[in-house]
């Protein structure tokens, strides 16, 4: 199976270079379909990191917290459902819909699970999905984030309101992740279902193809694919890996919905910049290397990235733009900087001040610390 599932992610995802991953700053994923022909910014991120910040949240603010998290994953996966053109049921025969969705679950099976099954009731617009080793809620036993984002993507394609449940999940000692996605009211499975309303308008602003054009890199020097065959990361099985971790490939407005979600709760910014931080001094510390700033990071699509020597400034080049860029502070990035910094200044390094510009043509960002 797993060989499998990553002979299919080559043949339909790498090799006709629908994932791009040569750019140092930029990982892009491009979608042609029905009417829809455009390419998406996205980042590599550490499944543990968005466990621990899913924990972290859900210990502070119990139901309030899970509801905050289920709607910054549900309003990415409408997003992705109308950027990449998911077809909604209305617009296509029910066999060709069903095959599309062997497929978008192949995909699911390729990066996110290990074993993906569904069942489909067509007229009832419920979906099922099951999972085994899904990424994060195997972890914490949490999973509302990706719920959210399952039950986003889907009531896009149906075409009408539905909410997403998480019944089973193998954080919680079951044998594996169940993700029940229905109507209102109408749900099978037993649970605490969150209701949760998507903002309007989250297909992509007009200024996205401009603001996230490829630029050559000024301080990176690695892209994805160099991480790749320097095997630094590995994928095998469904999975992208790096010291036995894994991370998640996610499009970069999921950073911007957890964020701007998270942000609304009282602390809630705190959480995500010290998960980020914890997590990546951590890392700094196993690997030793002040590059990892500038080799590391911008490879995973974060932009192009370099620190001052005197570890009281950062800056980047071509961070993934989009109009919630004015409404976050970046405490994910502003934590994974801080973490890595600290790990080889001898000291805690905190980039507390963030300045942002596009006048360049890219979304630029400088870091001050404290």
């Amino acid at each position: 199976m797993a060989n499998e599932t990553s002979r299919w992610f080559m043949k339909n995802i790498i090799l006709p270079n629908n994932e791009i991953i040569d750019k140092p700053g930029y990982v892009i994923s491009r979608y042609a379909g029905k009417g829809t022909r455009c390419f998406v910014r996205e980042v590599f991120f550490p499944e543990l990191v968005i466990s621990e910040i899913e924990r972290r949240v859900i210990k502070r603010y119990g139901d309030r917290g899970r509801k905050a998290v289920y709607s910054a994953g549900k309003s990415w996966g409408v997003r992705y459902g109308i950027t990449t053109g998911l077809p909604k049921k209305s617009s296509m025969p029910k066999k060709d819909f069903g095959e599309f969705m062997d497929t978008f679950m192949k995909f699911m099976e390729s990066e996110y699970a290990t074993r993906v099954t569904y069942t489909l009731d067509y007229e009832k617009d419920r979906f099922v999905s099951e999972y085994e080793n899904l990424m994060v809620c195997r972890i914490n036993g949490c999973g509302q984030f990706l719920t959210g984002t399952m039950d986003g993507a889907w009531e896009y394609m149906a075409g009408r309101k539905t909410e997403g449940l998480h019944a089973r999940c193998q954080g919680r000692g079951d044998k594996c992740c169940r993700i029940e996605c229905a109507r209102p009211g109408s749900h099978r499975d037993k649970g605490k279902v969150f209701k949760a309303n998507v903002p309007a308008d989250l297909g992509l602003e007009k200024e996205y193809f401009t603001l996230n054009s490829v630029r050559k890199a000024q301080y990176a020097k690695n892209s994805f694919a160099d991480l790749l065959e320097g095997r630094i990361f590995s994928y095998k099985g469904g999975f992208f890996e790096c010291n036995g971790d894994r991370f998640l490939l996610n499009e970069a407005s999921s950073v911007y919905f957890l964020e701007t979600e998270l942000g609304k709760l009282k602390g809630g910014e705190e959480i995500l910049f010290k998960a980020a931080f914890d997590y990546f001094k951590a890392f700094g510390l196993k690997n030793a290397s002040s590059a990892l700033v500038r080799d590391m990071l911008p490879a995973l699509g974060w932009g192009d990235i370099i620190s001052e020597t005197s570890a009281k400034k950062a800056f980047v080049r071509g961070y993934p733009w989009t109009k919630y860029a004015k409404k976050t502070t970046f405490p994910i990035l502003r934590g994974m900087l801080s973490g890595l910094v600290s790990s080889y200044a001898g000291k805690d390094v905190i980039f507390s001040n963030v300045s942002q510009h596009t006048s360049s043509g890219s979304l630029d960002l400088v870091l001050v610390a404290d």
